[in-house]
């Protein structure tokens, strides 16, 4: 049953992954790329990451790669963000298989490695919170999707020692902590988390990582820009406020993700599981009870900067990178919990019952979470299928006509765009209209000495039922 059901899996993988492809085709620059675009092409990286540390943010490092802006950098920038996105999605999927293959080279086989990046990726694409921020949005996947995965690659070579690896570890620490601050507090927390569950073994190397990341922890928290964006956007009571939004939430995201991880673990444990359980050689002895405290106040932590610093919520690209924090956290815990009961859960999964459960499982899995109508997946193909994508390029590169006309004509009265109508959810995440700033950012990008507006309009979104039944209707004339 396994090797079916590894095939399965494997043909899911490949269903999945095919519409994400293909929409980088019809990515389009947003909002922030906009703005960031004029300050990098005025400033050198070093002088834009200066400046905008002392006046907007502490996240160094996501400043400063910020400044392979394909608006900035390339001539044809439509067809450098549609290889950026390309690039990332791909680099997502082989940073997790390398990661795999690094802690787990002599317990698994490639083709089984393989199989455990496929039902981990499935996991993270079935409930990221906004892919559209995680691989389509170059502002943000700068800042939070590149800066996570070096995490993944952090964490899976904690197992090597030698001055290289600590020299390589330290730098990734630096990075990483420099990409936002919800990462920041997510690897800091993790990294203590590791160093206290192995007794702090090879102290000079734990000591080493955790004095780096916190002194890159103060570097951001006492940037003067961080302070300034705070005064702007703190309510009333932030303290309070940012209390018990973070216990809401973190509550929050435990009722809504673990019952589909819960799905995954039935396919995981028969499948991978129990052999990486028996053969692997990592400490996996923590008691349960200790190890799932410490991950709910790391992952409450993680949610201080967003609620207190900006008097927000954990959304969009925040909770992408704390779910994938969520995913590891979850299959940590998993063997955790099974460890020490390993032979009774071996002996379990030999029952015919346990192969029914675990097919029920899979079914269940893929046609009421994977290809639910309103989830990612299949929003992805009816964006594709549906003609959304296309009408949205269309729509923005239309945009784009009308103010370099308007520009060449040296008008400088306001500009009204028209809206953006029936867009497509996978790869759109807002309009200019959503901050004055983009508007005017947009505008000066393309030189153009008016007011640049977005006329108002109600019919932004189009739900997949009935972009299936127009579809429909369509195929049928």
């Amino acid at each position: 049953m396994n090797k079916r059901l590894q095939n399965t899996i494997f043909i899911v993988g490949i269903i999945a992954i095919i519409p994400f492809l293909i929409l980088c085709c019809y990515v389009y620059p947003i909002n922030d790329d906009y703005s960031f675009a004029l300050r990098d092409g005025a400033l050198d990286p070093f002088t834009a990451t200066l400046q905008t540390y002392r006046h907007w943010s502490g996240r160094y490092f996501a400043t400063f790669i910020s400044n392979c802006n394909p608006l900035v950098s390339f001539k044809d920038y439509l067809t450098a963000f549609s290889i950026y996105s390309i690039g990332l999605i791909l680099l997502s999927i082989t940073t997790v298989f390398s990661a795999l293959r690094i802690l787990l080279k002599h317990t698994l086989t490639i083709t089984e490695t393989a199989f455990l990046t496929t039902l981990l990726s499935l996991a993270f694409i079935a409930q990221c919170p906004r892919v559209s921020e995680a691989f389509y949005w170059f502002s943000s996947y700068t800042a939070y999707t590149i800066p996570t995965l070096l995490s993944i690659l952090f964490f899976a070579t904690l197992n090597k020692e030698g001055k290289g690896y600590t020299a390589m570890q330290a730098i990734l620490a630096v990075c990483i902590v420099g990409g936002n601050e919800v990462l920041a507090v997510l690897f800091a927390g993790s990294l203590f988390m590791w160093a206290h569950f192995t007794n702090w073994k090879n102290r000079s190397r734990a000591i080493i990582l955790c004095t780096v990341t916190l002194i890159c922890l103060l570097i951001v928290m006492l940037s003067p820009g961080n302070g300034q964006r705070m005064q702007q956007q703190l309510s009333e009571t932030p303290y309070l406020w940012s209390v018990a939004v973070s216990l809401f939430q973190t509550a929050g995201w435990l009722v809504l993700w673990i019952p589909t991880l819960l799905l995954f673990t039935f396919i995981y444990i028969p499948t991978i599981g129990i052999r990486v359980a028996r053969k692997c050689n990592y400490d996996f002895n923590v008691k349960l009870v200790d190890y799932i405290l410490i991950a709910l106040v790391v992952i409450f932590l993680a949610h201080i900067p967003p609620t207190l610093g900006l008097s927000s919520v954990m959304i969009g690209r925040t909770a992408n990178v704390l779910y994938v924090f969520f995913i590891a956290y979850y299959f940590f815990g998993v063997h955790v919990f099974i460890l020490p009961h390993l032979g009774a859960i071996d002996i379990w999964y030999k029952r015919k019952i346990t192969k029914v459960i675990t097919s029920l499982s899979a079914i269940v899995l893929i046609f009421v979470v994977l290809f639910n109508i309103n989830g990612n997946i299949a929003t992805a193909w009816i964006d594709l299928a549906g003609g959304k994508a296309k009408a949205y390029s269309e729509q923005m590169n239309s945009r784009d006509l009308t103010i370099q006309l308007h520009t060449h004509l040296s008008d400088t009265t306001t500009l009204y765009l028209e809206p953006l109508v029936d867009v497509p959810s996978t790869i759109y995440v807002s309009d200019l209209n959503s901050s004055p700033d983009f508007c005017l950012s947009y505008g000066a990008f393309w030189h153009y000495k008016g007011q640049v507006l977005v006329k108002e309009t109600d019919r932004i979104y189009t739900s997949n039922y009935q972009t299936l039944f127009r579809l429909g209707k369509e195929l049928r004339k």
